[in-house]
């Protein structure tokens, strides 16, 4: 997001595309995002933004149960490569709807509440992600978001095409023993 961007607007239109239920099924569909490389001066008020939509959005309140099974492994994968890499969580449920559903915790689909807890594409958001992350190089939709802060709107611009032209994306196995070898 740029210097000169409208914050409301673009929070808008990350909410809708990352996590809406028409647009992209809460990541299982192709064009959902994964990142939002954000300009330093903009970052905090379309965070508080972003976040203000996220707690009144009536399709995140309305998760999805899974259609793949790689999905929900790619989006646990997500989540604790945030957490293990020292990004900060600041949005994501805190219990499942399954516990608050009044018809019970598998009504219509046929799960135990365990099963269902995991099948439960719930949206997370990430922020002081950065590039170095193996967090911020996922290539794959899914329900986990990371917002990254940039000094310049070129800046920007750069970092987000080497993230999205990354060969590895995908296999963040690989990316993170290519980590490991840069180390030593």
């Amino acid at each position: 997001m740029k210097l000169d961007a409208d914050a409301p607007a673009a929070a808008r239109e990350v909410v809708a595309r990352a996590f809406g239920r028409s647009a992209t099924l809460s990541g299982q569909l192709p064009g959902s995002i994964g990142r939002v490389v954000c300009h330093e001066r903009v970052f905090s008020r379309f965070s508080a933004e972003l976040l203000a939509l996220l707690d009144r959005d009536a399709d995140v309140a309305r998760p999805l149960v899974a259609l793949e099974p790689a999905t929900i492994e790619h989006a646990r994968r997500g989540r604790e490569l945030g957490l293990d890499e020292g990004a900060t969580l600041v949005f994501s449920p805190t219990k499942t709807r399954a516990s608050d559903d009044p018809a019970g915790p598998d009504a219509g689909i046929g799960l135990s509440r365990a099963r269902m807890a995991e099948a439960i594409l719930w949206p997370t958001v990430f922020t002081n992600v950065e590039e170095h992350m193996r967090v911020a190089w996922l290539g794959r939709p899914a329900p986990v978001l990371c917002l990254m802060r940039v000094a310049s709107d070129e800046r920007g611009a750069a970092t987000a095409r080497e993230l999205d032209q990354d060969p590895l994306a995908e296999d963040l196995s690989e990316r993170a023993g290519d980590a490991s070898t840069e180390d030593g």
